[in-house]
């Protein structure tokens, strides 16, 4: 069963990126961590066949207790810092996205 999840996961991945891409668009993956899962797992990663950026939103959050509700949920602490480090790195990958003089409410 685990190989047929990833491999319609994947198939359903490419097919978002082709649409992505004969729109004009670019494609990234951000990747939300689970408790004590601080990074993407290169074996979901090469499983997924994902060859594009990743916004890790992983990292000191994946082990910080008072960021969780549960093993796969934020709270509202971790979902503010997730979402400030999303804008940031969002900001990096695609500097020309948004609008002049806006920044992630610093």
């Amino acid at each position: 069963l685990r190989r047929a999840e990833h491999r319609f996961s994947r198939v359903y991945l490419k097919k978002i990126e082709a649409m992505a891409e004969g729109a004009g668009g670019d494609v990234a993956y951000a990747y939300l961590p689970a408790w004590r899962a601080p990074t993407l797992p290169a074996e979901i990663r090469n499983v997924l066949d994902i060859e594009k950026p990743v916004i890790d939103l992983g990292g000191e959050i994946a082990d910080d207790p008072g960021k969780w509700l549960d093993a796969t949920h934020v709270n509202a602490w971790g979902a503010a810092e997730q979402s400030l480090r999303f804008a940031d790195e969002l900001a990096r990958l695609a500097p020309g996205l948004g609008v002049a003089g806006c920044s992630a409410g610093r």
